[in-house]
C-alpha cells in the first residue's frame, strides 16, 4: 500500500472513531438495502438508529409557477402578461427533449436507475474526500438527493416569502439548514432520498428534478431554461442546447450563459457533459463531434413579471385592474398573503375579457387626440368599454405610459379607468353626465318627460329640497347654467336633457328627494372610487358636487339603462384554469334590476335625443342606435361623454390630474382640448359598432312620454250664431 493510502486510511479512521461507526454504516447498509429490503424491517439493529431518527416523509408542495393572462386577439386567446415569483412552467415527460433527460443522469447521477435513492459507491468515496478536508465538500449527491435539496429550499423560500414575520424567520432558518455544507444536511437528504424512492418512479423523479431545478437567477424549471436562453420549448431542445442548460444547474451564477464572460467557463463544462454522454453511450462519436464544434448562441427571451412588460403595453392598466381583482377578491384566497401567493406562484391561467383587437384602437385614438404630457396642466385620458348585456369589460386605455417613476412626466401607474380598490384614483367630477341620475328617478317616480320645469330659477333656498324625508337647511344654493346652453325658461325634461340646462335639472330635483337620487345611482352601480358614501345635496345633480366617480362606474350605470333597467357590474375574468386543469370558481357578474324596462327605455328614448344636440358630434352615424350625455364641471376642469348602444357602453374622460385649466381654452394635439372627448368616441364606438352589431332601443313608455293637456287659448266672442265648442286635441303618442 502507498504512502498516500496510509495516510486516508488512518484519517478516515480516526473520523469513523469520532463520529461513531453506527450512524456511518447506518447510511450505507440503509442505502444499499433500499428499496430491496424495507428500512423499517432492520430498525432494530442498531447500526441504523441513529440514521432511522431522520423521518424520510418529504412533504411536496406544488411548485411555484407563473400565472398567465390571456386575452381575445381575432379568434384566439393569447397571452398579454405574466406573474411570477419564479419563472417556471412545469411539463410532463414527453414535452422534455432526451438529450435533456440523459445529459443530467450522465454526468449527476449516473448509476441513477441502479440505486435507491443514494449512490452507495459514491457516497463512500465522498465520505473519504470530506474527511480528508474535515468538511463536507464532495457531495455524491444522486438527483433524488438534488430533488429533495431543491424541495426544501422551495418550502423555505415560500415562507420567507409570507407576511407573517414568525413564519418569514422559520423560513430563514429552513433556508440555511437546507444549503449548510455539513454532515447533517447530507444525512438528511439521503434518508429523505430514500423515502422518495420508495414513494415515486424514476421517472417521476427526473422530471419532477427537471421542473424544480434553478438555471440561473428566477429561471426555473427545463421548459422556462429552454425559453428564456434559446426560445425553444423543452421538447425541441437540440443536445448542445441540452448539454448547456444541465450545465447551468451545477452552479447557475457561473455558468448562466445571459452573462457573457460565464460562456467559456459553460463550454467547458458543457463539452464535459457531452464526453460523460459519450462514455454512457447516450450518444454516438458523430454527434460528440457535432454538438462539441457547436458554438454556445444563446437566445435570451426574457420573460417578465408584471403589468410594466404587458404586450401591447396600453393593456397595462387592464392587466393591473385584473391583477387587483385577483388580490382584493376572496375567490383567490382567505388572507392578503394567500392571494398575492396564488397570483405569483399558483400558476393560473387567467382568460380575461379583453379584447386586444377593441383595446388597440381605443389606445390608437387616446394616443391621436390626448398627449401623455401637455404643456397647460397634468393632463388626463381615460376610455373604458364594456358590454351592456354582461359587464364584461372590452377595452381600458389611457393617455400615460405605465410605470412607478412619480417624477417622470406622463408616466403613472395610476389607472383612471377605475377605483381605488382596483388601482385608481379617487376618481373625478362627472358633471352633467351625473343627470342621469335626476332623469331616471323622475321616471321612477312616474313623470312624463314631456312635463315641463321652470329653467329661468337660479336661486334655490335650501329648504325647497327635500333629503331623505326632509327639508334641508343652510345656505341659498346659486345654480349657473353653461354659456352654451342658451335661453332659459319653462321647457321639456326632455329639452333640458338634449340641452343639458342645469337650471332645469336643479328644478326637477325640488320635486323629488335627493337621497332617492344617490339611491338610483347606487342601484345603476355608482359610488365614489374612494370608498366614501354618495352626498346627497343640491350640486350633485349637476354632477360639481363632492360625488367623484370612476368612468368605468358611469359606463356601468349608462349599461344598466341600455339594458333595460338590469345593472350589470363590470367584469374583468371569464375563467381561470389552474395547473391540474381544473377551474377555479371566479367573481361573475351578479345582475340586478335598477329600474322598470319601461323607465330604463325612456331613459335611453331620452338620451337618444342628446345625439342630435350635445352629443352630436360623438354620434357616429352609422346606423346604429346611440343613447348618450356629455358632462362638462365647473371651469372645464373635467369633460366626459359617455354613450352606449344596446351591446357595448363607452365612458370617455378627459381632464386635469392636478389642476383646473380649463379644456375650453387650451388645445390638445392641435384640436380644441373640450372636444378630445368627442374625437375619441365617435371612431373607437364607429369600430365597436362593427363588431357588435346592436339592434335598436326599444319604444318608451307611452306613460312616461305623455304630453300635458293644454287647454286651448278662449276665442273673442262673435255676434254670428254661436259655434259648437272645439273638440280638445287627442294627447299625441309617445316618441
Amino acid at each position: 500500500m502507498r504512502k498516500t493510502d496510509l495516510t486516508i486510511s488512518t484519517r478516515l479512521g480516526a473520523f469513523l472513531g469520532l463520529v461513531g461507526m453506527s450512524t456511518i454504516a447506518g447510511v450505507l447498509v440503509a442505502a444499499m438495502v433500499t428499496p430491496a429490503i424495507a428500512v423499517s424491517g432492520i430498525a432494530a439493529n442498531s447500526t441504523i438508529g441513529v440514521f432511522e431518527d431522520i423521518p424520510d416523509n418529504l412533504q411536496i408542495d406544488n411548485l411555484a409557477q407563473k400565472t398567465v393572462l390571456f386575452a381575445k386577439k381575432g379568434d384566439q386567446q393569447v397571452p398579454f402578461a405574466e406573474f411570477f415569483s419564479q419563472d417556471r412552467e412545469e411539463v410532463p415527460w414527453e414535452a422534455v427533449s432526451p438529450y435533456a433527460k440523459d445529459a443530467a443522469i450522465a454526468t449527476e447521477d449516473p448509476r441513477y436507475y441502479e440505486h435507491g435513492g443514494v449512490d452507495v459507491l459514491s457516497a463512500a468515496r465522498a465520505l473519504a474526500q470530506n474527511v480528508l478536508n474535515d468538511e463536507v465538500q464532495s457531495g455524491a449527491s444522486t438527483i433524488t438527493m438534488q430533488y429533495v435539496r431543491n424541495v426544501l429550499v422551495q418550502k423555505a423560500q415560500n415562507m420567507v416569502d409570507s407576511s407573517d414575520k414568525a413564519t418569514q424567520a422559520a423560513g430563514r432558518k429552513a433556508f440555511q439548514e437546507a444549503t449548510q455544507p455539513d454532515m447533517p444536511r447530507k444525512l438528511k437528504e439521503m434518508r429523505m432520498a430514500i423515502g422518495v424512492e420508495k414513494k415515486y418512479s424514476k421517472n417521476e423523479i427526473l422530471l419532477a428534478y427537471l421542473n424544480i431545478a434553478n438555471f440561473g437567477s428566477r429561471v426555473y424549471g427545463i421548459e422556462s431554461a429552454a425559453r428564456y436562453y434559446f426560445d425553444v420549448s423543452a421538447a425541441d431542445l437540440t443536445l448542445d442546447q441540452a448539454a448547456t442548460l444541465i450545465a447551468t444547474v451545477n452552479a447557475p451564477e457561473i455558468y448562466k450563459i445571459d452573462n457573457p464572460a460565464n460562456l467559456e467557463r459553460n463550454k467547458a463544462r458543457r463539452d464535459l457533459l457531452l464526453r460523460n454522454m459519450l462514455k454512457e453511450q447516450k450518444i454516438t462519436q458523430e454527434q460528440y463531434d457535432a454538438a462539441e464544434a457547436t458554438p454556445i448562441t444563446p437566445k435570451i427571451t426574457p420573460s417578465t413579471s408584471g403589468c410594466i412588460q404587458a404586450d401591447p403595453i396600453s393593456a397595462a392598466y387592464f392587466c393591473d385592474y385584473v391583477k387587483n381583482e385577483i388580490l382584493t377578491n376572496k375567490e383567490f384566497g382567505d388572507t392578503a398573503a394567500e392571494r398575492d401567493a396564488v397570483l405569483k406562484r399558483g400558476g393560473m391561467q387567467v382568460y380575461t375579457t379583453l379584447d386586444l383587437d377593441i383595446q388597440g384602437n381605443a389606445a390608437e385614438q387616446m394616443r391621436k387626440q390626448v398627449p401623455a404630457t401637455a404643456r397647460f396642466t397634468k393632463i388626463g385620458g381615460s376610455v373604458v368599454s364594456r358590454e351592456v348585456k354582461t359587464g364584461r369589460i372590452i377595452a381600458m386605455a389611457q393617455n400615460t405610459d405605465y410605470g412607478v417613476a412619480a417624477d417622470q412626466p406622463g408616466v403613472t401607474e395610476i389607472n383612471y379607468s377605475a377605483d381605488k380598490a382596483h388601482g385608481g384614483s379617487a376618481g373625478f367630477q362627472v358633471g352633467s353626465t351625473y343627470k342621469i341620475f335626476t332623469l331616471v328617478d323622475w321616471l321612477k317616480s312616474g313623470k312624463s318627460i314631456y312635463q315641463t320645469v321652470n329653467a329661468s330659477k337660479t336661486l334655490w333656498s335650501q329648504n325647497e329640497f327635500t333629503a331623505c324625508g326632509g327639508p334641508l337647511a343652510g345656505k341659498a344654493y346659486q345654480v349657473t347654467n353653461d354659456t352654451n346652453t342658451g335661453p332659459t325658461s319653462n321647457q321639456t325634461v326632455l329639452a333640458a336633457t338634449v340641452a343639458s340646462v342645469n337650471s332645469a335639472f336643479i328644478a326637477m330635483a325640488s320635486q323629488l328627494d335627493l337621497c332617492d337620487i344617490s339611491q338610483t345611482a347606487r342601484d345603476m352601480g355608482i359610488y365614489n372610487a374612494d370608498g366614501r358614501e354618495l352626498s346627497s345635496v343640491p350640486s350633485d345633480v349637476v354632477g360639481s358636487g363632492a360625488n367623484n366617480v370612476a368612468p368605468l362606474q358611469m359606463a356601468t350605470a349608462f349599461g344598466s339603462v341600455a339594458n333595460q333597467g338590469t345593472m350589470c357590474p363590470p367584469v374583468a375574468i371569464d375563467k381561470v384554469v389552474l395547473p391540474d386543469e381544473s377551474e377555479l370558481v371566479t367573481p361573475k357578474s351578479e345582475c340586478a334590476q335598477a329600474m322598470s324596462p319601461e323607465v330604463a327605455n325612456t331613459a335611453a328614448f331620452t338620451l337618444k335625443a342628446v345625439m342630435g344636440g350635445t352629443g352630436a358630434a360623438s354620434n357616429p352615424r352609422d346606423g346604429t342606435e346611440i343613447m348618450g350625455k356629455t358632462g362638462t364641471t365647473d371651469r372645464s376642469k373635467d369633460t366626459w361623454f359617455v354613450g352606449s348602444s344596446t351591446e357595448v357602453t363607452t365612458a370617455v374622460w378627459v381632464g386635469n390630474v392636478e389642476g383646473f385649466a380649463s379644456m375650453r381654452r387650451n388645445v390638445l394635439n392641435g384640436s380644441a382640448a373640450d372636444s378630445a372627448r368627442h374625437r375619441i368616441f365617435k371612431p373607437l364606438q364607429t369600430f365597436i359598432d362593427d363588431r357588435y352589431p346592436a339592434e335598436g332601443f326599444p319604444s318608451p313608455s307611452s306613460t312616461l312620454t305623455k304630453r300635458p293637456y293644454v287647454a286651448p287659448k278662449p276665442q273673442p266672442t262673435q255676434s254670428a250664431a254661436p259655434e259648437a265648442p272645439p273638440a280638445p286635441p287627442a294627447p299625441p303618442a309617445g316618441e
